[in-house]
């Protein structure tokens, strides 16, 4: 499986969007919604084919999310029989607003 430079795996690459994302504060203060990103990790670790699976049903929280995962760093890409391989992940992310 893919994971950060500094390894951690798919938890690491979890947190590090969470991190990362910035939620626009809208009115009215709508409280956490779910979304779903599904997104590529080429044999280089670029990461692509970003999309969002399941919306939170708020655009400014989705397209937040995919900029979010756009910014993540070049990724260790995942490998089969030593060789690098593409791999799809698909994220479940909680957005709070605070």
């Amino acid at each position: 499986m893919p994971s950060l430079p500094k390894g951690g795996g798919i938890a690491a690459i979890t947190n590090e969007i969470g991190r990362t994302v910035k939620v626009p504060r809208i009115q009215p203060q709508l409280p956490w919604r779910r979304s779903v990103v599904y997104f590529v990790v080429g044999t280089k670790g670029n990461v692509y084919r970003e999309t969002i699976l399941k919306s939170s049903g708020v655009a400014t929280y989705d397209e937040a999310l995919l900029a979010a995962v756009r910014a993540l760093p070049r990724l260790v890409p995942g490998r089969q029989n030593g060789r690098a391989v593409p791999v799809g992940l698909t994220i479940p992310i909680r957005v709070e607003v605070r």
